[in-house]
């Protein structure tokens, strides 16, 4: 009998859960589920990409869509984080961990125009925004979310019906997708004027981070009953009996020495402690 390979969650599934897209190679995943948010990047020192996780702030928990806009706008706005809600987006600043007031444009958020409503997946490759939909076959670009002034296009075969979309937008504009090929390989599609590349393979940092990456990689986690106690009465009369039992339930930190070299938890001085080790022991179920 045949077991099927673990399945890594789609964006389309999983709401407060996506990917985008900076400077190549900058990546990031946000975990709402996890209250976090994972940053992969060049680090020049040591010549490696790295992995860094953030707390997530609970005013962007729960967003329908995240995307990253590396346009510097009037007033000194630099790049930032855009959120997705009940079909309005609001610029919030270059992290996802505090509210930068002054990177905050509209408190309520301004409405998505009707082209660039109801999409599957977002993204923004520098030049513009991009809306999937229909499985990830078929997308729009605009170059506001406010613009109806949209162009169709059909999305590369290859490059359909992927697991998340995120958009890059140096060295050059193109637009990511993860896809799982028939060898169970997370690939990594890039595409430009709808032109798809070779496929590459994803880092197992990032794959590890989604939601049921760490089942894809390592296999499904197996339950079963543990003995704490027991005794045997090997005589006709009848005995009472009591004691104390200690059992300590969880996950522990150390089975996860792994992750945490490969993940770099970022301590906020308001979060603290409390944070690294709620998300190490949620990563894990």
């Amino acid at each position: 009998m045949s077991t099927a390979h673990p399945a890594i969650l789609p964006h389309t599934k999983a709401k407060g859960i996506d990917m985008c897209g900076g400077a190549s190679p900058d990546l990031y995943i946000i975990r709402s589920d996890l209250n976090c948010y994972m940053k992969q990047y060049y680090d020049k020192e040591s010549d490696s990409t790295k992995c860094e996780v953030y707390p997530l702030h609970p005013a962007f928990n729960g967003c329908d869509h995240y995307i990253y806009n590396s346009t510097k706008k009037p007033g000194g706005i630099g790049p930032s984080f855009i959120v997705i809600k009940n079909s309005k987006f609001l610029r919030v600043g270059s992290t996802l961990s505090t509210i930068n007031r002054s990177g905050v444009e509209a408190t309520d958020g301004e409405p998505l125009s009707s082209a660039m409503s109801n999409g599957e997946n977002y993204c923004y490759d520098g030049k513009n925004y991009y809306k999937f939909y229909n499985g990830g076959t078929e997308c729009v670009a605009a170059p506001s979310l406010t613009s109806d002034n949209t162009t169709h296009y059909s999305v590369p075969a290859s490059c359909q019906n992927g697991l998340y979309y995120y958009g890059y937008f140096s060295p050059n504009s193109q637009i990511g997708t993860l896809t799982v090929n028939p060898f169970g390989v997370v690939n990594r599609l890039m595409f430009s004027n709808m032109q798809s590349t070779s496929p590459f393979f994803m880092f197992y940092n990032v794959v590890n981070f989604l939601p049921g990456g760490l089942a894809f990689s390592y296999g499904s986690p197996i339950h079963g009953w543990q003995l704490l106690k027991s005794f045997k009465n090997s005589s006709n009369a009848k005995l009472s009996w009591s004691a104390a039992i200690t059992k300590t339930i969880g996950s522990s930190l150390s089975a996860f020495q792994s992750l945490q070299q490969n993940w770099s938890v970022t301590k906020n001085a308001s979060i603290g402690t409390a944070f690294e080790k709620d998300f190490f022991i949620k990563a894990s179920v």
